[in-house]
């Protein structure tokens, strides 16, 4: 069994399809304009936030990292004291402590450490820096 369309369907579907414009409506055209325009602010928006907050835990990641290098250069050149600590209890001196601290590392290790840290700071502010200030290309910027 075949079917056959009616003829006078077929025409009536043409006419149709005929009748559409072949450009959008300019109120859709401007809607998504709009649309798009938002959109992008709201991710301009967020990619700031997001900025900021990275660069504070960098800044405190790096600040922390090079205090501790620092107190181990400190301990490095201390190399050994003592503390005594001593409280004054009823017209008598109480000893509560009694702290002795020998801290040495050699030479190579000293140089390894400072050079490495030196190297992970400097590229890790090059990474963080490219992040939070990226080149756009152009092709994007002429859009």
């Amino acid at each position: 069994m075949s079917t056959t369309i009616p003829t006078g369907l077929t025409q009536q579907a043409t006419d149709l399809l005929n009748q559409q414009p072949n450009s959008p409506d300019p109120n859709t055209v401007a809607n998504l304009a709009r649309d798009k325009a938002q959109a992008e602010l709201a991710s301009y928006l967020q990619d700031m936030h997001e900025r900021r907050k990275f660069a504070r835990y960098i800044f405190w990641m790096v600040a922390l990292w090079l205090l501790g290098i620092f107190s181990v250069v400190v301990f490095k050149g201390l190399k050994s004291f003592k503390t005594v600590m001593v409280i004054k209890l009823n017209e008598t001196y109480r000893l509560i402590a009694d702290i002795a601290f020998d801290f040495d590392l050699s030479d190579t290790v000293m140089v390894a450490l400072i050079t490495t840290t030196t190297i992970n700071v400097a590229a890790f502010f090059l990474a963080v820096t490219k992040y939070l200030f990226p080149s756009k290309p152009e092709s994007s910027q002429s859009q």
